[in-house]
Parts: C-alpha cells; structure tokens; sequence
C-alpha cells in the first residue's frame, strides 16, 4: 500500500487528504531525527477472526493504551517496563491514573492529528446478536456436520 509516507516525497500527491498518517520525509532528511514518540494504530472486527474485536490504540516505548469503540467500559492501560507480556491491566488502578491520564491524552492528539475517521468499508463494529468469545469458532464456510 502506497500511504502519506510515500505521497509526502513523491512529486505527485494524488490522493494525499484521503489517506491518513504522518510523512517519513524528515527522517531522509536527517536519520537521527526523532518524528514520533509513540503511535496509534487500529484492528478491526474480522467475521472470520470473531474473537478479536475492534480496537483503537495508542502505544510508546513505555506504555500502552487500548479502546474499544461503542465499548467505553473497555479500556486496557499496560506499563510495558513493568509488564512485558500485557498481563495487568491497569486501567482502573488509582495508582496509575497519572499514566492513564498521560496515554489519553496522547491517544486523543494522535488520533487527531493523523484525521482518524472510522472507515466505512470494514465489518461492521458488532453484528446484531454477536456474543464475544474467545472460544474458537468454525469459519462460515467451514461445513461442521
């Protein structure tokens, strides 16, 4: 995929208010700048991948934020210098409430500064009915007799 990184170097910018993210550019122009010190990123629900739901997220070296669109109550927040492998979630500690404070923050910045709009061509949030599991489920196309 051809994305901002790519248009904010080419002479031609076709389709550049389209397409989100943040150019590579200064980091040709000098390989020790730093362009960013953290990211968001998103995974959507896949139908066939029904025990992953959709996320949005915001992670640094140290820290890690994670949401759940239509889901307020979901909410992860993990020190990763602390907890490698994810396995605490601190979202509702007291003690950590300045981190989380931090991590929204910084969520809510990025993901306005990259124009983050929901996509209109992915599976939608939750199917009507949908229960989540982390049970294995068969694919759709997966004949069970």
């Amino acid at each position: 995929m051809i994305s901002p990184r790519h248009f904010s170097i080419s002479p031609e910018r076709p389709c550049r208010k389209k397409i989100q993210g943040k150019s590579w550019k200064p980091l040709f122009d000098d390989p020790h700048t730093e362009i960013r010190s953290g990211f968001f990123y998103e995974y959507f629900f896949e139908r066939k991948f029904s025990a992953t739901p959709t996320l949005l997220a915001y992670r640094t070296k140290s820290a890690k934020f994670v949401t759940y669109p239509h889901h307020e109550d979901w909410v992860e927040l993990f020190d990763l210098n602390a907890d490698p492998y994810e396995r605490e979630n601190l979202a509702d500690s007291t003690e950590h409430s300045a981190l989380r404070s931090r991590m929204e923050d910084l969520y809510e910045k990025e993901k306005a500064a990259v124009g983050y709009v929901y996509p209109d061509y992915t599976d939608k949030l939750w199917p009507e009915g949908y229960i989540h599991t982390k049970e294995r489920r068969p694919y759709p196309w997966q004949n069970k007799p």
